[in-house]
């Protein structure tokens, strides 16, 4: 099986322009950063034709840019974090080099909507994006944030992260409501009110979530969210992106 995550991504990518020649630049610190990638753009159709590990201390990115360039890459995924993928970016914007930019949940935060290196970019999301104000997952989570963290969805640390735990809190939510857990409850009876979900969205926040016995489980679906005009917006709407089952 490869990365539905990297899977879908690859597919966004052909479809808003990136076509099947992909740069992939990634973090140097660390060896996860790489892992499944080519595997997942294989079964995908799309051709890494660069790749090259990056650091967050190097003084920067013409190098890696350059050569994404001269190989022909019409699309750019940079494994990084957030601020770092944006200034690889501004340096291959200076060389002339204008890549489509596909990022995947983490790597995007609130500060990519005003950033001029982002515009433009296409992110696949496993949940909803953090961004999506008529999504009623997501409504529901910043009604809570104005409550009990205000301030928190103005600054850089709004990212998609908040969106993950607040799924994780949904989805023991589920779990427990599904089991009846009562004043005694125990950790099995949490993972058996799992196998109780079919479909499950989670509110909104999530693409349905179903879980079977024996059976490793993964998240195929997710949502498309694009930077534009200074701003995030959804380019198919609530149309989830689906890897094919078993990829």
């Amino acid at each position: 099986m490869v990365s539905p995550l990297y899977y879908d991504m690859f597919q966004v990518a052909k479809k808003y322009g990136g076509g099947t020649k992909l740069a992939f630049l990634y973090c140097a610190e660390s060896p996860v950063c790489p892992v499944g990638v080519a595997s997942a753009a294989k079964k995908a159709g799309v051709d890494i034709t660069y790749t090259s590990a990056i650091s967050a201390t190097a003084p920067g990115y013409t190098a890696p840019c350059l050569a994404a360039k001269a190989s022909g890459a019409k699309s750019i995924n940079i494994a990084d974090a957030s601020a770092l993928i944006l200034e690889a970016m501004k340096d291959c914007i200076q060389q002339s080099y204008h890549p489509l930019l596909i990022a995947v949940d983490g790597q995007v935060a609130s500060t990519w909507a005003s950033s001029p290196a982002a515009q433009g970019a296409r992110i696949f999301q496993n949940d909803a994006p953090f961004s999506d104000t008529s999504n009623s997952g997501i409504k529901q989570m910043q009604k809570a944030l104005e409550k009990y963290a205000p301030g928190l969805m103005k600054s850089s640390l709004y990212d998609e992260n908040v969106v993950y735990a607040w799924a994780a809190g949904m989805l023991f939510k589920a779990a427990a409501q599904a089991a009846h857990l009562g004043n005694d409850a125990k950790s099995a009876q949490v993972v058996n009110g799992l196998y109780d979900l079919k479909s499950d969205t989670l509110g909104g926040v999530a693409p349905p979530l179903s879980y079977q016995r024996g059976k490793k489980h993964t998240i195929d679906c997710g949502f498309v969210e694009g930077v534009q005009n200074n701003a995030f917006f959804l380019p198919q709407g609530q149309t989830q992106v689906c890897a094919p089952a078993g990829t």
